[in-house]
């Protein structure tokens, strides 16, 4: 029947494999043949074929994971979600190691999904969380409030299951999102909830992890002292394992974007000698260690020090330098953020255009959930539209919230200054978006529950997202 339907043209041998594999000519032909296949029928058949495909396997195929996608899909097909969750686990893990940061994304909230059809089984619960921490580390490249809504929801269940070492993960990946779609009073309440639950004191990679969160977290609400000395305190140990020669003791993600944030929250206290410095090293050790997915925010970050400082020629060099990546490992977060931040530089250096582009960066920002990016873009217009002189214009840009990293010097000129501000009350620039209520209430929520459940002794040493 096979060499039938092959010479009628409605299968062709796949190109990669020998005559023993075929695929369908066109997508309509399979899918009118899969839906005439009655629905027991069909389970045998994806059954079939995934158990085919397993056994076909070579250790070089099992090794470079190069079936887990149609072995994922076949076990949906079977109706064996818990294969299925192992297989689309693995394939998140595998677009990951490419930087397909999106596909990633996409695999292993597929995979949540699936471990929820069953919400009373208790290994599915498990596996929930699990792939619940994994699904979140590749939210940061694209957070949005929904992600943390359903992060909280898997962090009910584990903390529930007394999964602490899960529970601990997930409350970190929270307040992680919640700092950056904005929510820093959120943000800020469930972080020293974790540390006071921790030990303040605690010198554990999950402590370290924290203490480099509040001090982001801080900086960007405009505490950037104790910012300063959370984040030295949360670096620490990894500086000087990096210092020392043991590159791979400060591989981490989390560490290299916590030097670059160091430099952020210097410059915000008007520390300029050390925030030019401090973004200088946490470009070095970006680069010498290898973080590829890493650098583009590294440079966002210098750039944002360079605003603070107002080393203008410094921030297109960043800029440029960003251009330069693979595109792959350019998330659209830096790339938006690139796009506003050069178009600032280039009006403060006093190239034409200018205020053209800026305009066009904030505008196209002003239909995605982009807050951070959106929020800084209207700072910065706000700014070089009080700077050519048109106030009320400004004055529809100008956020009226004064939480967030703001550029000191120039939020002066454009807030503070009640003359041009007319008589409407003088508001003050900020580069992150309001804090809503939802969140807060969320975080309270967690706050009971954290306490309900005691103190997450069970967290283990080396569970810090990218260590």
């Amino acid at each position: 029947p096979l060499r039938l339907v092959h010479e009628r043209g409605l299968i062709e041998p796949m190109p990669t494999h020998d005559d023993q594999r075929f695929r369908f000519r066109h997508v309509i032909t399979q899918s009118v043949a899969y839906d005439s296949v009655l629905l027991r029928a069909r389970t045998d058949v994806h059954r079939a074929i995934a158990n085919g495909i397993e056994a076909g396997q070579s250790d070089e195929d099992q090794r470079q994971q190069k079936n887990v996608e149609a072995l994922a899909r076949h076990y949906l097909g079977a109706g064996d979600n818990a294969r299925a969750i192992e297989y689309l686990e693995a394939s998140g893990a595998k677009a990951m190691g490419r930087f397909s940061v999106a596909e990633a994304r996409s695999r292993f909230r597929h995979a949540l999904d699936v471990s929820r059809l069953d919400p009373d089984d208790v290994t599915a619960r498990r596996a929930r969380a699990r792939l619940a921490v994994r699904w979140a580390e590749t939210c940061v490249y694209a957070p949005t409030p929904e992600q943390v809504t359903l992060l909280e929801q898997v962090l009910d269940e584990a903390i529930q299951d007394v999964d602490l070492r899960n529970a601990a993960l997930l409350g970190y990946w929270i307040n992680w999102l919640q700092h950056s779609i904005g929510e820093q009073v959120a943000a800020e309440s469930g972080t020293r909830l974790m540390l006071q639950q921790l030990g303040d004191d605690d010198t554990t990679p999950v402590g370290e992890a924290l203490q480099s969160l509040l001090g982001m977290i801080l900086t960007a609400s405009r505490q950037p002292d104790e910012g300063i000395e959370r984040l030295r305190r949360g670096l620490q140990r990894r500086d000087a394992a990096y210092r020392g020669g043991e590159t791979e003791e400060a591989v981490s993600g989390m560490h290299v974007y916590g030097l670059a944030q160091l430099a952020v929250a210097h410059a915000d206290a008007g520390n300029v000698h050390e925030a030019r410095s401090s973004a200088d090293y946490a470009l070095a050790v970006t680069r010498t260690v290898g973080q590829r997915l890493t650098e583009g925010s590294v440079q966002i970050c210098r750039c944002l020090a360079h605003v603070l400082t107002g080393d203008w020629s410094e921030i297109r060099t960043a800029i440029r330098e960003t251009e330069q990546l693979d595109p792959v490992v350019i998330t659209g977060h830096v790339s938006r953020m690139g796009d506003i931040l050069d178009s600032f530089a280039s009006i403060q250096l006093g190239a034409g255009h200018g205020l053209e582009r800026l305009d066009r960066a904030v505008a196209a920002q002003r239909n995605s959930d982009q807050l951070l990016a959106l929020s800084l873009g209207e700072a910065l217009l706000a700014t070089a539209l009080v700077d050519v002189g048109r106030v009320a214009d400004a004055r529809l840009h100008a956020p009226d919230d004064a939480h967030g990293l703001g550029p000191r010097r120039h939020r002066s000129r454009a807030a503070d200054d009640h003359s041009r501000w007319s008589r409407s009350p003088p508001r003050k620039l900020t580069l992150l978006p309001t804090s809503g209520p939802k969140h807060r209430d969320a975080s309270t929520r967690r706050s009971r529950q954290w306490r309900a459940s005691g103190s997450p002794d069970g967290w283990p040493e080396r569970s810090v997202p990218g260590s």
